[in-house]
């Protein structure tokens, strides 16, 4: 779900667009890659992630940063709700 869109003033970029995403218990991602560079800030839950660096257990609260082309896979392994909020850099 889009939450928001803007111009920026951050150089290499022209917009900057905030989303959410909402996974269930046991839900995961394809496993594809970063489309674009992102900010990512967890709201609730505690998914597992893995970027190419190992998993990590993201917490509410909790925020990182992601580069284009880095693998993407996550899986909610909570048994709560998780929500994500992604703030993706996109270029012009």
């Amino acid at each position: 779900m889009d939450h928001t869109k803007r111009e920026t003033a951050i150089p290499n970029y022209t917009t900057v667009l905030m989303r959410g995403n909402i996974y269930q218990p046991g839900a995961d991602t394809s496993g594809s890659t970063m489309p674009n560079d992102m900010v990512c800030h967890m709201l609730e839950g505690e998914p597992t992630a893995n970027t190419g660096s190992g998993d990590t257990v993201y917490r509410k609260g909790d925020v990182w940063s992601c580069a284009k082309g880095m693998p993407e896979y996550s899986e909610n392994t909570g048994t709560m709700v998780a929500i994500m909020r992604m703030i993706d850099l996109l270029p012009a």
